[in-house]
């Protein structure tokens, strides 16, 4: 068994939403809503590692991530033409200006392979959400499921066990 923290992790959370085109009623046009954000998060990990072999081991397990911070937000609006109705424009992007994501905990997998050469370790984990993130505006929301790569390379302080 094997417990870490890992803090202000980040990863990028994209999702993509419509929502009827009130500029353009009689076209029965949608905008397209692509919402992006980067998140900080303290994740722990719990992962149960197996050794086939001496300097090799798998791991695997439940991730909790708990949402910290926020940064790089933005929200692309399509179709572009939308920019001629510059009153319908402001109001929409007043609105998307408001969009946040949910700060709940998030649950999720990870899982993971590793070596170790004397006292240098070396590992690849894929983290994936589960629960998901949801991004929501006054024009709708959408969840999305991320995941992320990491890529570790540690010391081990203590002597090395023959």
């Amino acid at each position: 068994m094997n417990a870490q923290a890992r803090l202000f992790s980040p990863q990028t959370v994209s999702t993509t939403y419509t929502h009827a085109n009130q500029s353009n009623v009689d076209s029965n046009q949608v905008l397209s809503i692509t919402a992006t954000r980067k998140i900080y998060s303290v994740n722990i990990p719990l992962s149960v590692v197996y050794k086939p072999g001496s300097n090799i081991f798998l791991k695997a397990g439940p991730v909790i991530s708990f949402p910290v911070k926020q940064i790089g937000t933005n929200s692309l609006l399509q179709p572009a033409a939308i920019k001629t109705d510059s009153a319908y424009y402001a109001k929409v992007t007043s609105i998307l200006n408001t969009t946040n994501y949910e700060r709940g905990v998030n649950f999720g997998i990870s899982v993971g392979i590793g070596t170790k050469f004397k006292r240098w370790i070396f590992d690849a984990t894929w983290l994936n959400s589960i629960s998901g993130y949801r991004v929501s505006s006054g024009l709708g929301s959408s969840k999305t499921n991320s995941g992320t790569l990491q890529i570790g390379i540690g010391f081990q302080l203590d002597k090395v066990k023959p």
